[in-house]
């Protein structure tokens, strides 16, 4: 953007201001994802109209536009993706390594909403923290764009249509993407109809639209407070939860953008306009690209890298002042050099910029490929060992032999012998992968065990999401895990029930759809209120309940394998853990026949958490339980599972 168009600039200011609020927390701005369609309109705006004014200076050399985008748009995006591959490798459980790998590479070949769209999510994933990388998508579809819409848009404007009859056809095309994502749009995943390219092209179509009819007009000063008024009301009120949004409701916002976007053009010295032009916010906008591309790594690694512990909105705010300094940072030395053609060896010319991004791509590739590769066989061995077990089935210990698939609901691991007692683990994979010590622990003392924990699922029939919507499975497990509870209680009369689960740090929705965010006030009510809903439920059919204490993640990367002792191999922990423990603590005290078993002094000796204590890898993924650490980890639990206490 040139000074000439200031108030697009602050447009965009706008819009990435808007993203930013949303990702740190819905609450801020519940519709400030739609920031990201005000930023497809001012995309499809502004590229249509610059392609249309090189066509009327002769024909449009496309190679060069797409060079030209080359530049803009590629070296800020290196920069941040080789930055997060080394961020995920220092800080990263390597349970996480495989998936973040086809995300980084992903976001560096602009393909990263159909990854979105098509891969598989790993459980280990859907429990950890949600992807530094999880922003591409929309990148991707502005790059998809930029690659088709010129060899469409060049040959139909040779034609020399008339503007209202190409824009016609522009609305009847973003008509037929509005009914592409109403129409593939599923309630219980609708990431579909939330990423892909031919859902999104409407608000791009509606933008190009713009470009061919726009017209300086007096009614645009009329037309541009009531268009920023419902640019607020659309940010204030609409979810990307609800169905509206879907079924219209981004079209209707993208007519909204569309309207200011005249309105500023036409009028530049209406109030709104001389607003969105002030230094501030102009300034902001030249390095939109830039804060859009480091906010949500910022934000998922900034409680990694400081060395204290802040509240929430102290960690939000040292994210925006991260993030604001490294898209600075990068708008100056990076992006402003390439476009200027520096350093001269790689951009004199547009050969020379072509054969130096293939190089660059290559090289950020094999770091990406190279930070998420386990260094030794051994570790590549016990890792996917136990994404196995998270994934797939809970193998047996020693007692039988058998082995319980997720897919059984209640699993009878062994019968208890005589008049034995009978013990029963509830919770997620992370209570599966314990089975080898309780096993063990069961055969020695003629236990009978049930294993009634699922992959994915709680304890409590929260109803978790990772995004925009929860996923099939989320639902599954907020309808079916109580009645599982209850069905255990009733069938198998355990004597004491072990719980374990970390989807109850997760966000949630409330049963009108409102996301409740972790360490919120609603987040720590909700919780407390289901959490002893379910001891209650345990402990009035006559069991003991046993809530195993939630343990921070912990680095798991080779070199932690090999030497857990440096501080990049330990973790601390976190707010989240010690705010959860805190309500299982509650819990304990209001309702009788529950107990806590709190072995963070264990696990974490001297306040610091690593993959090895005492010679044994307790959790190889930096969050399931090893067979040896199973049996490590049930050992020192055991006092607290006796008979009568």
């Amino acid at each position: 953007m040139t000074d000439r168009r200031p108030a697009l600039d602050g447009l965009r200011a706008v819009a990435v201001a808007a993203v930013v609020a949303y990702h740190l927390d819905p609450r801020l701005l519940p519709g400030g994802f739609l920031g990201v369609d005000l930023f497809f309109v001012l995309s499809g705006y502004l590229i249509t109209g610059l392609l249309l004014r090189e066509a009327r200076n002769g024909p449009v050399d496309v190679i060069a536009f797409w060079i030209r985008r080359g530049r803009r748009l590629l070296p800020a995006l290196l920069l941040m993706v080789a930055a997060v591959a080394v961020a995920v490798r220092h800080w990263e459980p390597a349970g996480l390594w495989a998936d973040r790998r086809g995300d980084l590479i992903a976001a560096l070949c602009y393909y990263a909403n159909w990854q979105d769209i098509t891969a598989p999510l790993s459980y280990f994933t859907q429990t950890a923290a949600p992807s530094p990388l999880r922003h591409m998508w929309s990148l991707a579809v502005e790059e998809q764009w930029y690659l088709l819409w010129p060899l469409v848009l060049l040959p139909v404007h040779r034609r020399r249509p008339r503007p209202a009859t190409a824009a016609t056809l522009l609305a009847v095309l973003a008509a037929a993407s509005a009914l592409i994502m109403a129409v593939t749009y599923d309630p219980g995943n609708p990431i579909r109809a939330y990423a892909g390219t031919d859902a999104r092209a409407q608000e791009l179509l509606i933008g190009a639209a713009l470009a061919l009819v726009a017209r300086r007009a007096a009614g645009a000063r009329l037309v541009t407070p009531f268009a920023l008024a419902a640019c607020a009301g659309l940010m204030l009120l609409v979810h990307d939860a609800a169905p509206f949004y879907y079924r219209g409701g981004a079209a209707l916002a993208s007519v909204v953008f569309a309207a200011l976007i005249w309105g500023v053009e036409s009028a530049p010295d209406t109030p709104v306009a001389r607003l969105l032009a002030t230094a501030p916010l102009r300034g902001t906008g030249r390095v939109s690209y830039g804060i859009y591309l480091w906010h949500v790594p910022v934000i998922a690694f900034t409680p990694h890298a400081l060395p204290w512990h802040l509240s929430g909105a102290g960690t939000a705010a040292v994210a925006v002042a991260v993030t604001l300094l490294l898209a600075t940072g990068s708008y100056l030395l990076v992006e402003r050099p390439v476009l200027r053609g520096r350093p001269r060896a790689a951009c004199r010319t547009g050969t020379r910029f072509v054969t130096a991004a293939v190089a660059a791509l290559a090289a950020c590739a094999t770091l990406a490929v190279t930070a998420t590769t386990y260094a030794t066989g051994y570790q590549a061995q016990q890792v996917d060992a136990a994404r196995t077990a998270g994934e797939h089935a809970v193998a047996a210990g020693s007692a039988t032999g058998a082995i319980c698939p997720d897919t059984t609901s209640i699993c009878v691991r062994t019968l208890p012998e005589g008049t034995g007692r009978t013990v029963a683990v509830v919770g997620d994979s992370i209570a599966r992968s314990l089975d080898p010590g309780i096993a063990d622990l069961a055969a020695r003392n003629g236990w009978g065990y049930v294993l009634a924990a699922h992959n994915g699922c709680g304890l409590t029939g929260l109803l978790n999401t990772d995004g925009a919507q929860p996923k099939p499975f989320m639902r599954q497990c907020a309808a079916q895990t109580p009645a599982r509870i209850r069905r255990l209680l009733d069938e198998h009369r355990p004597d004491l029930v072990i719980a374990y689960s970390r989807w109850e740090l997760i966000t949630h929705l409330t049963p009108s759809g409102e996301r409740v965010e972790p360490l919120s006030s609603r987040w720590k009510a909700d919780v407390h209120e289901h959490l002893r809903a379910f001891a209650q439920t345990v402990t009035r059919a006559g069991a003991k309940l046993v809530l195993v204490a939630v343990l921070p993640l912990v680095p798991a990367g080779p070199d932690c394998l090999r030497d857990p002792a440096p501080p990049a191999c330990s973790a601390a922990p976190d707010p989240l853990t010690e705010a959860t423990n805190r309500i299982y603590a509650a819990v304990r005290d209001e309702v009788p026949g529950v107990t806590l078993a709190t072995l963070q002094e264990s696990v974490c000796p001297g306040g610091t958490c690593r993959p090895i204590v005492d010679g044994v890898l307790l959790r190889v993924d930096g969050l399931h339980f090893s067979a040896d650490g199973a049996r490590w980890f049930v050992a020192r639990m055991a006092p607290l599972l006796a008979p009568g206490d």
